[in-house]
Formats: structure tokens, C-alpha cells, sequence
């Protein structure tokens, strides 16, 4: 086997990988819970129309959300 060969191989291989990373990057999932600890950060949604709000919750369980611009 060549060295350009064993080079190709070896690049392919790291390719597959990162594209594999990549992927779950892209697609996060997650079958746990997921905790937000400071009242001053949340969720941050995308409109169709490209505004961005914030979603947080006040002491009696409301959704607040407020625009990010």
C-alpha cells in the first residue's frame, strides 16, 4: 500500500468522524430533564420572521417572553 493511499484512508476515516460529530451537534436529543439555574436566562426561540425571544417563568409559573434584539 502507497503512503497517498494509507493517507487517504487515514483522512477518510477522520472525515466520517467529524462528520459524525457534526451530526449529533446538529441534532441534539436528550431523554433527560434539562435544568436552567439562573431566572435570568432560558430558551431562546427563533420566530419565522428572524426576531429572537427569550422564554422565562416568573413565581407563579407564567411564561414571560421577551424580545431580543
Amino acid at each position: 500500500m502507497s503512503i497517498l493511499s494509507e493517507l487517504g484512508t487515514i483522512i477518510g476515516t477522520k472525515l466520517s468522524e467529524l462528520r459524525a460529530l457534526i451530526d449529533t451537534k446538529l441534532e441534539p436529543t436528550t431523554e433527560q430533564d434539562i435544568e436552567i439555574t439562573d431566572s435570568t436566562k432560558g430558551i431562546i426561540l427563533n420566530s419565522p420572521s428572524g426576531k429572537r425571544y427569550r422564554i422565562t417563568i416568573d413565581d407563579d409559573g407564567n411564561f414571560i417572553k421577551e424580545e431580543i434584539t
